[in-house]
């Protein structure tokens, strides 16, 4: 296929590359706040150091004064301590003796002399005393100065730090590393629809005009279709159908011709047919079926015959009946046998060995599956499903796999299941995120699955949209699209996009807007 290229490998490349750029961010800014830290570590060391480092006062012990008398020949000493006194300079004198110093801040020295006719000893003192308490109190003012200091310069050298560290880690984020682009959405809104139309058909033409035809709004049928044109991006108004017409099936035909059969008229079924002619753009009535029907499937067969399988109508109920369409007569002839049960709403696809109708409503919900045998025009059981569905949704795969995708027991179903066609058996598979029906499923590639809209409930339609991995048996939730809907059209085109049109966001509204998938 020309779309079998699905860029996951891409997007891988790009998460990697995100992830090696946010590794070396993380990187640069630890070692920048590790060299700040450093550097903060050094401011301290050398505050603590050389800064706080503070003059040592030396203190020596109490010292010895001596006293003479002056009025004899002997020396005379006593020992005490000296009191500190705030003297810049003095001199002090006893009654019975003589001290004679000379005082500073730090230290005090004393002499006396005798003359030597009273035969008086001559001697000196030294005299020091502990710093006076003035002095002291100056010092430690001084101290706590550099403390506050100090401390406002800790603080100071913090704040740059800081300021710094986030400085540098935005000219990292924002300057040296390459700018990422923001991400580009998957999602594009096209031109509206000129009719709003939900359980419409949509076809992709071989020059990649892709037809919408009928449907219904708010109940009402509608005849007319729609052709959008890529190379104009815009929808113009086609001939109408000659009848209005909604559940229908819609089949592209080996020479593009896109054949319309059966479904919802104003009062009943229909099993009128026509067939739309793209050269021209016109449709034209062909031979109707045998039986009228709606909810019914059409396969086309390998030797491209059209199988109508199954439906319901007002007169017959639920159908278990088959017909055959030849496009090269353009006759309808019934199957030699029946379906082993009546079915509607199901689901149906070609696969290894015939065609597989799967689940839908018949006296019950079914689980029950059915493959048509072409050369004997018979049908035969297969393995059953492990949960019953009605409108599921089918993909073939590779080698005949089928998935089985949602629909409803009663409530709206998350689970899936694949066909295995060599053993004709059922095995389930990883939930979807959110339970739908009337969804849609588009294969994109070999092995993967978009899936898109459909409501969870009465009262929450979806706009959410999931991919699936059917290698890794992994679903990923991916960009919502614009508009959650139901009974909407998906259709694949040549690049890989999928286009959505129309649908329902409610019982009673009706959407005329479209929607594409863009490939990453």
């Amino acid at each position: 296929m020309e779309y079998s290229a699905w860029k996951y490998v891409d997007n891988d490349k790009q998460r990697k590359c995100s992830e090696r750029l946010s590794c070396r961010c993380i990187i640069i800014v630890c070692v920048v706040f590790i060299v700040l830290i450093l550097i903060a570590v050094a401011i301290v060391l050398i505050i603590k150091f050389v800064v706080l480092k503070s003059d040592s006062i030396p203190t020596l012990p109490e010292t010895t004064t001596y006293y003479t008398d002056t009025s004899s020949t002997s020396l005379v000493t006593t020992e005490k301590p000296i009191v500190p006194t705030l003297t810049n300079a003095s001199t002090a004198t006893s009654s019975n003796g003589t001290l004679i110093g000379m005082t500073t801040a730090t230290m005090y020295t004393g002499t006396s002399e005798m003359s030597s006719e009273t035969s008086m000893t001559m001697f000196t003192s030294m005299v020091t005393t502990e710093m006076p308490d003035s002095v002291s109190e100056t010092g430690s003012t001084k101290r706590q100065e550099q403390r506050r200091c100090c401390c406002w310069i800790v603080l100071i050298a913090l704040i740059i730090f800081l300021v710094a560290a986030l400085v540098i880690t935005l000219v990292v984020i924002f300057v040296i590393l390459p700018k990422q682009p923001s991400p580009k959405s998957v999602w594009s809104q096209l031109q509206n629809m000129t009719n709003a139309r939900c359980q419409h058909t949509a076809s992709v033409l071989s020059n990649s005009i892709v037809l919408v035809v009928g449907g219904q709004n708010n109940g009402t049928l509608l005849k007319s279709n729609e052709v959008y044109n890529f190379s104009t991006g815009s929808w113009n108004l086609s001939s109408n159908l000659i009848d209005g017409r909604y559940d229908h099936t819609v089949t592209k035909l080996p020479d593009g011709s896109i054949l319309i059969v059966g479904g919802r008229g104003e009062i009943n079924a229909l099993k009128s047919v026509e067939k739309y002619n793209s050269t021209s753009a016109a449709w034209r009535s062909i031979q109707g079926m045998n039986i009228p029907r709606y909810g019914h499937t059409a396969s086309v067969l390998e030797d491209g015959k059209i199988l109508v399988a199954g439906g319901r109508n007002n007169a017959d109920g639920v159908l278990d009946s088959c017909e055959i369409y030849n496009p090269n007569d353009e006759t309808w002839q019934p199957t030699r046998g029946k379906m082993k049960n009546g079915r509607y709403s199901h689901a149906a696809i070609e696969t290894k060995g015939g065609v597989i109708v799967v689940g839908g409503y018949g006296s019950d919900h079914l689980k029950t599956v059915e493959i048509y045998d072409p050369a004997q025009q018979s049908w035969s059981f297969v393995g059953n499903m492990n949960h019953s569905r009605i409108k599921p949704v089918l993909v073939s795969l590779n080698g005949g796999s089928v998935l089985a995708i949602g629909g409803s027991n009663d409530e709206p179903l998350a689970s899936i299941e694949l066909y295995d066609p060599n053993s004709s058996t059922w095995t389930m598979k990883e939930n979807m995120s959110d339970p739908r029906d009337q969804h849609t499923a588009s294969l994109l590639g070999d092995d993967i699955v978009l899936v898109a809209g459909g409501y969870r409930s009465k009262d929450s339609v979806l706009n959410s949209v999931e991919l699936y991995n059917v290698s890794s048996d992994r679903w990923t939730l991916i960009e919502n699209m614009t508009y959650a809907r139901y009974g909407h059209t998906a259709s694949i085109l040549a690049d890989g996009s999928v286009l959505i049109v129309g649908g329902c966001a409610s019982e009673k509204n009706t959407l005329n807007t479209v929607e594409l998938y863009n490939r990453p």
